[in-house]
């Protein structure tokens, strides 16, 4: 197949989020979080579920469910009270403040399991072996707790940037080595340029980048985290984080730009992947989700955060086996290349 035209479709995507990125940071996210987030999500897990969720089970993606509803009890737990979430459910406020903290101390371990589990699943067929990879998987939970790396890179990178940027790339690159067209090569080029790009043009930090709409959406949901976790990691800094500094633009442009490029990639690739081609009933309920799920978020973005924060979670698990797939056929085609390269010479 001749994947050419898509891939100078998505340098001209690249170019234009990066643009975009470099001028309206916050907003940016903010749109392709709310906008195009969603219909991906939707969308995703219909092309998904037409595959069995490229696991060798064909119920083996309910543990990914079930580990994402983990996820989900755990924001909805820490959200503060007079939000009137989950903790309303309890009489007694001490009982809710440690269930609370609880499932926020094992928080990365949910998504650290889904992301062992999801190996087994891939690559596994005989019960016994996965059970082996479970009880692995929570072994390793437990000793790895309090580590901070683990920690930060599972409760905050995984299920976010790594998602979009790290296996985003790893697509493109799988596209590469298997196409071996030159436009596939150029658009893996402009990708790592685009997302570089940020760190390497600086300017000077304003409060006039955010406004109170995008402060309250970045605090209520709790986004800068990430931002904080990046910092910390990039520039090793003592110093004190601000969204609006040079460095905080830097990073919240490349979030910015990784997001909607994550997004705008999956829409772009329709007749490759031909995610729509799913049972209509499927498509016309992710249609009219989708239109719901705007309206939330025009309500009420923190509401709408919290009412797809389950379907943004799955989509992430439920990615995993595939995430797997790809490592494997880029192994595959980089040790292909390597032995007919030995055997030429």
């Amino acid at each position: 197949m001749d994947t050419s035209k898509t891939d100078y479709i998505n340098i001209l995507l690249m170019l234009g989020a990066t643009i975009l990125a470099f001028y309206i940071p916050f907003e940016l996210f903010l749109f392709s979080y709310a906008i195009l987030g969603p219909l991906h999500y939707l969308t995703e897990i219909g092309w998904l579920h037409q595959r069995n969720y490229f696991t060798t089970g064909k119920k083996d993606y309910f543990i990914l469910i079930f580990l994402g509803l983990l996820i989900t009890l755990t924001v909805f737990l820490n959200q503060p009270i007079e939000t009137r979430t989950l903790k309303s459910l309890f009489s007694d406020p001490e009982t809710a403040a440690s269930l609370a903290k609880f499932f926020a101390e094992w928080n990365p371990a949910f998504v650290f399991l889904a992301f062992v589990i999801a190996c087994g699943m891939t690559f596994l067929k005989k019960i016994r072996h996965k059970l082996v990879i479970i009880a692995i998987g929570i072994i390793l939970a437990i000793l790895l707790n309090e580590v901070r790396f683990y920690i930060i890179a599972f409760s905050v990178f995984f299920p976010t940037i790594i998602h979009v940027w790290f296996f985003t790339g790893i697509f493109i690159l799988a596209g590469a080595l298997k196409s071996r067209q030159f436009s596939s090569h150029v658009s893996l080029i402009v990708f790592m340029i685009c997302s570089f790009s940020f760190f390497l043009i600086s300017s000077k930090g304003s409060d006039d980048w955010i406004g109170e709409y995008v402060k309250n959406s970045f605090n209520e949901s709790n986004f800068g985290s990430v931002n904080s976790a990046l910092f910390d990691l990039l520039f090793n800094s003592k110093k004190t984080f601000f969204l609006n500094s040079p460095k905080g633009l830097m990073i919240q442009r490349f979030i910015a730009f990784a997001y909607t490029y994550h997004y705008l990639n999956w829409f772009s690739k329709t007749n490759i992947i031909r995610w729509h081609e799913v049972p209509k009933k499927w498509l016309y309920t992710a249609l009219g989700l989708w239109a719901s799920s705007i309206a939330l978020y025009i309500y009420d973005f923190k509401i709408g955060f919290l009412a797809l924060f389950f379907l943004s979670i799955m989509h992430v698990f439920l990615e995993f086996p595939l995430n797997y797939k790809s490592i494997i056929q880029i192994t595959n085609a980089l040790s292909g290349k390597r032995k007919s390269g030995l055997a030429e010479s």
